[in-house]
């Protein structure tokens, strides 16, 4: 049976929605039951595309920002940044609303060069924040929310519920959230998580995944080569870089745990089908 294309954007958006709940899930968001398939999370790519479908789930919208008030130390804002610029995805004008609506919480004060970001882009008619899955508004009850105003989006007033959890570390899921709290905010988590969930790649093909420059890649290659972990002489004559477990733990690579989904790819693709519904 054939669908019709208003049912199949309908089917379509119920799927990503299904996704994104099960994601951020997995990550500590309130309300639903995550099942992200083992698949290592990206947190910058999932919230540029939730800047796009989160629209049209109001719910997970505000669950999402309630996750960032108690984990928005935990998003590489720099990668954020790198992503949006690089792969061309993402609603920067709904990111910068996001951000406006966390920096004035002292920790997360940085998240406030997020929304200076859109000084470039302004300039946009005010519209409603919330769609239906059809593409028109949501109504809009009571007074709006000024910090989303500000950047020409319009929804209701907005409340913090604190319901949201840390990232569980002994989920595989969870992995770049453990090697950030060992490694920091930095290329070197993205491109050790990369090293674990492939067998041997170029710093190229890594830059291009993880969101990083190739010298920033390579750099921090380098820099892991003296641990006699990251490179023998056969791949060393071929540019080629590979992470060598420990002895005994070669079975976890090989059984595929933690594998990491190519999330900017998807994220963008699955974008664009959006874009191209009537």
């Amino acid at each position: 049976m054939k669908l019709s294309l208003p049912n199949f954007k309908k089917e379509f958006l119920d799927h990503v929605l299904e996704f994104l709940w099960d994601q951020w899930s997995a990550i500590g968001v309130s309300g639903h039951a995550g099942n992200p398939k083992g698949r290592v999370i990206d947190p910058e790519a999932l919230l540029i595309f939730t800047t796009v479908f989160g629209r049209y789930e109001p719910r997970l919208f505000d669950e999402v920002l309630d996750w960032l008030r108690l984990n928005g130390d935990l998003i590489n804002l720099q990668r954020l940044n790198n992503l949006y610029e690089d792969h061309d995805f993402g609603d920067l004008n709904v990111l910068a609303a996001m951000a406006d609506q966390l920096g004035d919480k002292a920790v997360l004060r940085k998240w406030r060069r997020v929304a200076a970001l859109l000084d470039q882009y302004g300039g946009n008619k005010p519209a409603p924040l919330f769609r239906a899955h059809d593409g028109s508004s949501l109504p809009i009850f009571g007074p709006h929310e000024e910090r989303f105003a500000k950047f020409a989006l319009i929804r209701g007033k907005f409340e913090f519920r604190g319901l949201s959890q840390r990232p569980n570390p002994t989920h595989p899921e969870n992995l770049l959230f453990k090697l950030r709290s060992f490694f920091g905010l930095n290329a070197r988590s993205e491109v050790i998580l990369y090293l674990l969930t492939h067998s041997i790649s170029h710093p190229r093909r890594i830059a291009e995944q993880i969101g990083y420059s190739p010298r920033t890649v390579e750099n921090t290659l380098n820099e892991m080569e003296l641990s006699d972990k990251g490179k023998d002489s056969g791949l060393a004559q071929l540019d080629l870089f590979a992470l060598f477990p420990a002895p005994g733990l070669e079975g976890d690579r090989a059984a595929g745990r933690g594998r990491r989904f190519g999330f900017i790819a998807s994220f963008r693709n699955a974008e664009s089908a959006g874009e191209n519904f009537p």
